[in-house]
């Protein structure tokens, strides 16, 4: 498996940022992904890891989320420019972690979601 570039860490909540490399219209690029997970040790002791998030996981999901956001941000991972395959939205478009508009994939009109 890949090492991870960074992690950052809440708790038992993990987000690794992992950096692949990228061929698009004719050129190649470092494009930077996250993963989430929750660390735990098995009846075993063998540390084991999931995608489930109990009740008092989710605001350390949230935090260690914001931390990639702003590291990606820093690394300039959202000035790629490349078309996605579906050719409607970039890789790496830059959103506000606040307030953000995306088009929902079924519809043409606009979906605004705040927290």
């Amino acid at each position: 498996m890949a090492k991870p570039e960074t992690t950052f860490k809440a708790g038992a909540v993990r987000a690794s940022v992992f950096v692949n490399t990228v061929q698009r219209n004719g050129g190649s690029g470092a494009m930077r992904k996250a993963t989430l997970d929750v660390r735990y040790q098995d009846k075993n002791g063998e540390w084991q890891s999931t995608h489930s998030f109990s009740l008092n996981e989710i605001p350390k999901a949230i935090i260690v989320l914001l931390k990639v956001y702003d590291y990606l941000l820093s690394q300039g991972s959202e000035k790629t420019s490349w078309a996605a395959s579906d050719g409607n939205q970039n890789i790496g478009e830059q959103v506000d972690p606040v307030s953000w508009t995306a088009t929902a994939p079924s519809a043409q009109s606009q979906m605004v979601v705040r927290p």
